[in-house]
């Protein structure tokens, strides 16, 4: 630590006030006149008294003294006051940081810079303060945060210098030790330093079967992301006022669920359920439901990293069980690193727990180990439930489970049998299959004789169609019309796809789908009847209802939702028919948030995607810069990129000092792709840099 004593001159009073019981806040109000003598308080205890340029005795002042004087709070000094300052700076600080005017604090005041015959000593009760915690801290130390928690941060690093693969020999006997300390306070800090705290009974299959309990453990995608992660960032914006409750409930009640997602708990308000909330209601809350409820009123800076938070819960909860490919676990580890710096530089270390660290295993796990819907607890959770509900009269209730597990597993086995040689009793047409349940039509789905791929369920009826409708099916249907035929409508209140979705999708009249066309564009159509049409005994399956069409600007734009990018439609109120077989998926429409009780247009919620319009590229992980690094920035205005060499990089103020790279003027021969250094250096903050450029110096120019 350097000290310095510096004094200043001045021509007005010094103002002391008493901020709280052992503290006083000094401040230099406009010039004014006052004989009272100067009073300068050097720490709660004690105070100075000068009059003139002639000094007095160093005394020490009573602080009860001084707060009885209730009727006079603040100490004016003599008008003509000279007092000079101990200020010190940090001398292991870079110099570049040292030297700067930021980087020097004041510890002390003294009251004049005339010494009294020049006796040094008169400085020393000025230094006593600083001097003594100087010496406390050579005793006692810096007193440092009693946490227990183990905290795993510094992820813009991490992310261009991926830690070494940990070697299991390597821990093997650190476990050990941990597993034989007996003193629990030494047990929990060798446990918090090593992130073990044991030696696992597991261990004992490395042996036989290669089993590392260190990689070959796998991660609960239910507690991790939507217990942990989501359930986190919700309470923390709730906490800090940052969301106002009553208008999430307000939005949150206008998401239209589909009848797949009614299909269990449901997210229903913040205000008073979010402590019931279990896993199925956060991951449901954050997707799909979460970009449309928080969209508009969360702020910017926040909103950068809670879409990327939904963004890996559809790619975990959605998109990734139907299988990854090599693309889709790039895209997915490009969000979490991007996700999991963001949190760390706008939330703080504290954020970053263990839980939010999982995430980066997640790749190299889906890549080990498949999907994690097919080791995640939602399955054992579901299993817990049934044992809870089960009647027992909590006597001997182990025997009691077991057998009733045994009755149970018999009774799988032998109806499992009795299925299988059930042979189906309905009669079908070409193109035309009904079930009463949504059972019955699952099993003769999945029948290993013929399978069928759409099939009606629930009851049917006879109908008609006018003149103008059956113009349009023959339309549809691509048949020419006969000027007689016979034809036959059953209509149903839904239809069962078994190519649709995880096990087949159920659509119900009443809910909304895209379509696609014969040149592949798709549309949003609401269904109103669900028909089976018999033209000269062939039956074709169609479905009726009503049109949506893009919402434009009147520019003649599209009009897209900013939080989710998807598109606004709006009601054509026309009548079409078309082939079930160009049901694409079920989507939801979410009314405009600006008019939500009386919207004419809708956000199409496409919940059911199959992949994310994004790829890696896209995806933009916070660099880490060092001295050398040529990157691209990004410009203040529109989407422009510089090019820009990296001179120095200041880590407290997360800032670079760089040259510019631009194409030069002067010599208009030169390649577009060749740019040249620009004269002034200048300062970039690290969340401009948006990664390393590609390309190579020759010479003294950048080739790109």
């Amino acid at each position: 630590m350097c000290i310095e004593l510096s004094f200043h001159k001045y021509s007005q009073p010094i103002v002391v006030t008493r901020h709280s019981r052992n503290a006083y806040v000094y401040s230099i109000p406009p010039a004014q006149k006052s004989s009272a003598s100067s009073i300068v308080s050097t720490s709660p205890q004690s105070v100075a008294v000068e009059k003139g340029d002639d000094w007095f005795e160093f005394a020490t002042v009573v602080i009860s003294e001084l707060q009885a004087s209730s009727s006079s709070p603040d100490i004016v000094l003599s008008s003509e006051t000279t007092f000079g300052a101990i200020e010190v700076s940090i001398a292991t600080m870079k110099k570049s940081d040292r030297c700067s005017t930021e980087e020097v604090y004041v510890s002390g005041f003294v009251p004049s810079y005339l010494l009294p015959n020049k006796c040094p000593i008169s400085l020393d009760p000025f230094l006593e303060i600083l001097v003594k915690e100087l010496e406390d801290l050579f005793v006692n130390g810096a007193q440092g945060s009693e946490s227990t928690h183990y905290y795993y941060g510094n992820y813009r690093y991490h992310s261009r210098y991926p830690s070494d693969e940990r070697d299991l020999n390597m821990f093997v006997q650190t476990m050990k030790d941990i597993e034989c300390e007996d003193r629990p306070t030494v047990h929990a800090t060798m446990a918090r330093e090593s992130g073990f705290t044991g030696l696992s009974i597991l261990h004992r299959l490395y042996a036989a079967y290669g089993f590392n309990i260190i990689k070959d453990l796998t991660f609960d995608a239910m507690h991790d992301v939507t217990l942990n992660i989501i359930h986190h960032h919700l309470l923390r914006y709730l906490e800090a006022g940052i969301l106002s409750r009553n208008e999430i409930d307000v939005r949150l009640a206008a998401i239209p669920w589909t009848s797949e997602l009614k299909d269990g708990r449901l997210p229903t308000s913040v205000t008073k359920r979010l402590g019931f909330w279990k896993a199925e209601e956060l991951q449901k809350f954050c997707y799909p439901a979460s970009e449309y409820v928080l969209g508009g009123i969360l702020p910017d800076d926040e909103y950068h990293v809670w879409i990327l938070i939904v963004r890996i819960t559809e790619m975990i909860f959605q998109i990734g069980r139907s299988g990854w490919s090599d693309d889709d676990i790039q895209l997915l580890k490009q969000l979490i690193l991007r996700h999991n710096t963001l949190t760390e530089e706008v939330e703080g270390l504290k954020s970053c727990v263990v839980t939010l660290h999982n995430l980066i295993h997640y790749p190299e796990e889906i890549k080990r180990f498949s999907s994690p819907d097919n080791y995640w607890c939602y399955t054992f959770e579901r299993a817990v439930h049934g044992y809870v509900v089960r009647s027992s009269n909590n006597r001997n209730m182990e025997l009691s489970f077991s057998n009733s597990e045994c009755l149970r597993e018999f009774l799988k086995f032998h109806s499992g049998n009795v299925q299988s040689s059930m042979k189906l009793n309905t009669s079908f047409f070409p193109g035309y299959v009904h079930a009463s349940t949504i059972s019955e039509a699952v099993t003769m789905a999945k029948h290993r004789d013929v399978a069928y791929q759409s099939i009606l369920v629930g009851g049917k009826k006879y109908t008609s169609l006018s003149t103008h409708e059956v113009t349009e099916v023959f339309r549809v249907l691509k048949k020419q019309q006969l000027k007689h035929f016979t034809l036959a409508v059953i209509q149903a209140p839904s239809i069962y796809m078994s190519q649709h979705g995880f096990g087949g999708t159920l659509y119900r009249v009443g809910e909304h789908v895209l379509v696609s066309d014969d040149a592949g564009e798709l549309s949003v159509a609401k269904i109103d009847a669900i028909l089976a049409v018999n033209i000269e005994e062939e039956y074709h399956l169609l479905l009726k209802g009503e049109e949506y069409a893009q919402s434009v600007t009147e520019t003649g734009d599209s009009r897209i939702h900013t939080s989710s990018e998807n598109p606004f439609v709006e009601s054509t109120s026309s009548m079409i028919f078309f082939p079930c077989k160009s049901i694409v998926r079920k989507v939801m429409l979410f009314p405009d948030p600006d008019h939500l009780h009386d919207p004419y247009m809708y956000v199409v919620i496409d919940h059911q995607r199959p992949f994310i319009p994004l790829n890696k590229e896209a995806v933009i992980v916070p660099h880490f810069p060092e001295a050398g690094d040529m990157v691209c920035v990004r410009g203040t205005i529109g989407n422009e990129v510089y090019f820009a060499h990296i001179q120095s990089v200041n880590k407290n103020s997360n800032t670079c000092q760089v040259y510019f790279y631009g194409n030069d003027p002067g010599h208009p021969s030169i390649s577009a792709s060749k740019y040249k250094r620009l004269k002034l250096q200048e300062t970039v903050h690290w969340s401009s840099i948006l990664g390393t450029a590609k390309g190579q110096f020759i010479g003294h120019y950048w080739v790109a």
